[in-house]
């Protein structure tokens, strides 16, 4: 269905590995296309969040998910908040795996209100309302109003 050739599809996790590695030595690497897509979507984010207690939370969250060197490649800033993302493990400790209680219903509102801000920005902040599926309701706890959430 992806038009992967299946002779070349790898049978085993360990060539798996070694199809990543391959792949990843031969065209991954820093591009002056790269630097300025991410720096298109550092621009956007940083006008999405609201005052400054959070800003370059972004850049701080692109380097814990794609390693410094790769957000280096990007021309990803360094933040402060790189240092709070050290205690991500002990944040694991005072929200539940299923984010319930008071941590976890702020997490979940704040993570719901920037997708809504984002939703607002990308139709040039006319309201257009989109569906939430209903385990993500779930979890989020949210409720449906008018039935739309």
């Amino acid at each position: 269905m992806l038009g992967v050739r299946e002779d070349i599809i790898p049978e085993t996790m360990e060539q798996s590995k070694q199809l990543e590695k391959m792949i990843k030595k031969r065209h991954h690497g820093p591009s002056p296309e790269g630097v300025q897509m991410t720096r298109a979507l550092l621009e956007f984010h940083a006008g999405l969040i609201p005052g400054e207690m959070f800003d370059n939370m972004i850049p701080a969250l692109i380097r814990e998910t794609v390693g410094d060197e790769i957000a280096d490649w990007m021309e990803v800033p360094h933040s402060n908040w790189q240092k709070l993302m050290k205690f991500k493990e002990l944040m694991g400790f005072f929200l539940d795996s299923d984010y319930t209680g008071f941590l976890g219903s702020m997490v979940n509102r704040l993570g719901l209100a920037l997708i809504k801000r984002q939703s607002l920005a990308m139709t040039d902040y006319e309201y257009t309302p989109f569906l939430i599926p209903t385990e993500l309701r779930k979890v989020w706890g949210i409720e449906e109003i008018g039935g739309i959430a």
